[in-house]
Parts: structure tokens; sequence; C-alpha cells
């Protein structure tokens, strides 16, 4: 099961012919119907051993490429239970949970059928802890997933902005109702980390600045004359 788990996340991912792979995928409604089937013991219950442990990240990773940019995965995903077992996975936080995030994170990317199934899978009440940053942690066994803080908090905001993008109607004032709970705590949530990235924005073009002007002072130092930087200008 390993084995195949990992040449499957191969095919779809970094291998040769990986789009027509993911084509064929989206043509067997049975093939995601069964990654999804694969996960199900996992949303629960942690994995026992070190290879379930692998297993269950090339499922994940496997389920990401197949629904990355492909509407009719997406589709599918939705008619296999998938949107809803993500969601579940979220509600449980245990070792699939980041995983799952991103899944979702693809699986809504300009999906409306899913953005919908999110809320009527009561993606409004499990979700948002997440995104509020009150889940525990994950376990120090589980640490090489890799997952930092800032990975989930850009999956969080990047499934936020697709429900506004895509929800309207009720769904949409649904949505808006949820931001609106707790003293608009969520809003002021999305400030939070805005102004936590712009910062980091800021810091990082000053850093390019500052580099282009020490290249420059440099070529002046060795001969070049000409303090033109029009090969900085990327």
């Amino acid at each position: 099961t390993l084995y195949c788990s990992e040449l499957l996340s191969i095919m779809l991912g970094t291998g040769p012919g990986a789009a027509t792979v993911r084509n064929v995928v989206g043509r067997d409604w049975d093939a995601l119907a069964h990654l999804v089937k694969a996960l199900q013991p996992y949303v629960a219950e942690d994995p026992n051993t070190n290879e379930e442990l692998e297993m269950v990240e090339n499922v994940v990773d496997s389920l990401c490429f197949c629904v990355d940019r492909h509407a009719e995965n997406q589709r599918r995903l939705k008619d296999a239970g998938g949107v809803a077992l993500l969601l579940r996975a979220i509600k449980k936080n245990k070792f699939i949970t980041h995983g799952c995030l991103k899944a979702l994170d693809f699986a809504v990317t300009d999906c409306e059928r899913n953005c919908r199934a999110f809320v009527d899978h009561g993606g409004l009440k499990w979700f948002f802890p997440l995104f509020m940053g009150r889940r525990k942690k994950v376990p120090k066994r589980y640490k090489k997933q890799g997952w930092s803080v800032e990975q989930i908090e850009e999956h969080c905001v990047s499934v936020v902005n697709q429900l506004f993008l895509n929800l309207s109607e009720l769904y949409y004032l649904r949505l808006l109702r949820k931001f609106e709970e707790g003293d608009c705590e969520k809003v002021d949530r999305l400030i939070e980390l805005y102004e936590k990235y712009a910062e980091r924005v800021e810091r990082a073009e000053a850093k390019f600045d500052e580099q282009k002007r020490q290249r420059r002072r440099q070529r002046k130092l060795d001969g070049g004359g000409n303090s033109d930087d029009s090969d900085d200008s990327d």
C-alpha cells in the first residue's frame, strides 16, 4: 500500500504525463472515491506506524494534485464525499488535518459548487477555529510533516477568499453573519494577518533595495564606473 501510494503521488505530481494521469483520474469516478475512502480511517484516528504516516501523506498529496486547477476533478471530489471528509478531518484535528486543509483549499478554488458544499457540510462551524489560530499544535512526533504556522495561515486565508468570491445569495449571507459573530473577531483576525504579512513584505522589499544599492556600490569599486541599475530592475 505504501509503495502504491508513493507511486501514485509521483505520477500525479511530478512524473512525466502528470496532467494526463489527472485527466484519467477525473474520468474514473472510482479513482477519487478510492482516495477518499483510503483517508476515512484516519479522520478520527491517527496512523499507528511510520509506514501508515507516509502512506497517508502520499494519499493526501495525490488528492491535492488531482483537484488543483482541475474543475472536473473538483466536481467528482464533491460527489465522492470528499469535501465532507476534508471538513471532518479539520474538525477532529488529527495528523491529517493540515494536509486536508491544503486539499480543501484546492477543492474550493474557483469552484462555487464546492464552496456551497463547504457551507452545507458544516464548514462555517468547523473551519474557523483553525482560521482563528485556536487549534492545538501538531504533536511533536508528527513534526516531520513540516507544517508551519505560516502555511496554515496561508491556506486558511485562501479558503476564506474563495468563499467570498464564489458564494452568493443565502450562502454569502451566512458567511457574512459568521464574520459578525463574537464582536467581529474574525474581521480582527483578518486585519491581524494583513498587518503581519504586510510588515514582512515591507522588510523584504527594504532588504532587496539595500542589496541593489550594495551591488551598485560594488560595481563602482570594481571599476565599473556606471551606476546604472538596469540589470537590477527585476
